[in-house]
């Protein structure tokens, strides 16, 4: 369904991309429920083992690469997490776009956990939004809301990766997925940290420009 948003922004469907919302929340609120212990222990695990995806899709969804990121990050009482288990970061894109970030680990009522995470995208013609599932619901002010099943594709997760990847080594076109990217995603994971830290507001060319 994350293809599917980016087919109805490249082409247009709505008109311009205004901005992008995305929401991750998991219930662990008990010790050791991610997995392993030491994401409970560890310092800033919501955005290490968490957020970096999801900046990363952030950066799919609305075509462009961050800018600018301030935010917050806090530990509720109840947190099972010796560190910041939720946060809520502000995003400008590098083409005019902007985006905000909802993490969550310690949620305890609606949940948007892993491959089901809750992602908006409010554009000049009408509202799309996709959580689990291949649905896809778009919203226009006073009409009915649009509701299909997104276009289904052969191979899901790391087998698209690989099939991308081989196919690339056989002559096709580079992957999708390139260390590049990686590399602009986890920038973002930093400055979150550190304007939580500090409270200022990190332009991303500050961390590029020794690469």
């Amino acid at each position: 369904n994350k293809q599917e948003l980016v087919r109805i922004r490249e082409e247009g469907r709505l008109g311009r991309l205004q901005h992008v919302f995305g929401r991750y929340a998991c219930d662990y609120r008990r010790p050791g429920s991610w997995g392993k212990a030491w994401r409970h222990d560890m310092d800033f695990s919501l955005l290490f083992e968490g957020s970096v995806h999801h900046f990363d899709m952030l950066r799919f969804l609305s075509g462009g690469d961050c800018e600018t990121l301030t935010g917050f990050g806090w530990n509720p009482e109840w947190s099972s997490f010796k560190h910041f288990s939720s946060g809520y970061y502000l995003m400008k894109m590098d083409n005019g776009v902007h985006a905000c970030y909802e993490g969550n680990s310690s949620a305890a009522g609606i949940t948007n956990c892993w491959n089901s995470e809750y992602y908006r995208l409010e554009f000049e013609e009408g509202t799309v939004e996709i959580s689990g599932g291949n649905q896809i619901k778009i919203y226009r002010v006073g009409q009915e809301t649009e509701i299909y099943e997104a276009p289904s594709i052969e191979r899901l997760a790391h087998g698209y990766l690989f099939d991308e990847f081989i196919g690339w080594l056989d002559g096709g076109k580079p992957s999708a997925t390139q260390i590049s990217d990686n590399i602009k995603s986890f920038i973002m994971v930093i400055a979150a940290m550190e304007t939580t830290d500090d409270g200022s507001p990190k332009h991303m060319a500050e961390y590029l420009k020794d690469l």
